[in-house]
């Protein structure tokens, strides 16, 4: 019975490393771009250089917020 614990253990500690080394590997699904959201990035890129955008506080005052 207690090899078998120490069996059991040792597979979980290994489990554990393999379940970490994976997390570490993962990639964040909120650091993907879809090609939408680059075009985006692009476009509002451009608008700045033109001087375009508009101000969070310019926004709500035109909405009358």
């Amino acid at each position: 019975m207690e090899t078998e614990i120490k069996d059991v253990k040792r597979d979980l500690e290994s489990l554990k490393k393999i379940v970490s080394e994976m997390r570490e590997r993962m990639i964040d699904e909120d650091s993907i771009m879809t090609e939408e959201d680059y075009d985006a990035l692009l476009a509002a890129r451009e608008e700045k250089k033109r001087n375009e955008l508009t101000s969070f506080d310019d926004l709500k005052k035109e909405l009358k917020l």
